[in-house]
């Protein structure tokens, strides 16, 4: 059963498989189904690309913008179209890599076969120039999760499609590194669930990107609590993908809260002139109890010695 689960995602590490912490009988059951599918027509996403690009011809005609819980007027003059191409091309400067763009792709597509053609729904944590090129990936809902309220303005009223709701976090990795990596006692802090709108809580994600918040430096919040709030909004096998997992903490919270043996792959980003190397963990999780938690971490924390 599990091999069927590598031919799906072939980044997949051979001896991969859910833990039973983490539900194992539902994310078998999803294999399958996935393998099951894998050989439908590729059409069904190219059919996403055109939704989404005539889902942004309807949008630039509005001009009420909805960001968190407030409305922003965008000049109609100063909104960006996207033009049409190779959906599976990065815009220009994008910081993920073509190759992980790729598998995240794939997954909104096996998400999409599974749901008999209905588009696959994709949380991001973090919004990006390359934000509007990812609703055209699926026609299902796409949601940005942002701190920074002067960014969510600017990307906002040149792109008024996208549905963003900004994100206080109260973390710090020079603090907070040793409190959430080497226990589950705490986890309990760092869920957000109480901090988003409800239909977001609520809704059911097929696919979420952990790339943010800034977590580069000890002096960022880094992404303890996205990483955490991620698995609580998990309501069936879901697809996550952690970016910068070559970082301590992206590495070890996301070990240690989805568990190791739910790692599918690492896909790795290249090197350029303009932009540094990365690696992105690729996870399979399934709905949890969050009383395993504290289970969990102990072995985690156990296997850190």
């Amino acid at each position: 059963m599990m091999l069927a689960l590598v031919l799906i995602v072939p980044l997949a590490v051979l001896n991969a498989s859910p833990s039973t912490l983490f539900g194992a009988a539902d994310a078998l059951s999803a294999a399958a189904e996935f393998r099951d599918n894998a050989r439908a027509p590729t059409a069904l996403a190219h059919v996403a690309f055109r939704k989404g690009l005539q889902q942004v011809e309807e949008m630039v005609g509005l001009t009420a913008v909805s960001h968190g819980n407030k409305q922003q007027h965008a000049d109609p003059s100063s909104i960006q179209r996207i033009v049409p191409g190779d959906k599976l091309s990065p815009p220009v400067n994008t910081q993920m890599d073509e190759s992980q763009i790729k598998i995240i792709n794939e997954a909104l597509t096996r998400h999409s076969v599974s749901k008999r053609g209905n588009g696959a729904n994709l949380l991001i944590w973090g919004l990006g120039n390359d934000s509007p090129f990812w609703t055209t990936l699926t026609s299902g809902r796409v949601v940005f999760i942002e701190d920074s309220p002067d960014w969510i303005t600017e990307m906002t009223a040149k792109y008024p499609m996208l549905e963003v709701y900004q994100m206080n976090y109260t973390t710090l990795i020079s603090r907070d590194f040793d409190r959430y990596t080497r226990s589950a006692a705490h986890w309990a802090e760092l869920d957000l669930r109480s901090k988003l709108p409800a239909d977001v809580v609520s809704e059911d994600w097929d696919v979420i990107i952990v790339d943010a918040p800034m977590g580069y430096a000890p002096s960022n919040v880094g992404r303890f609590s996205s990483i955490y709030t991620s698995k609580l909004l998990v309501k069936k096998p879901t697809d996550i993908f952690v970016d910068d997992c070559e970082r301590r903490v992206e590495n070890l919270m996301g070990s240690a809260v989805y568990g190791k043996r739910n790692l599918l792959g690492h896909v790795h980003r290249s090197r350029t002139e303009w932009r540094a190397g990365n690696m992105q963990c690729h996870f399979f999780v399934a709905p949890t109890k969050e009383e395993d938690d504290d289970v969990v971490g102990q072995l985690v924390a156990k296997s850190m010695g």
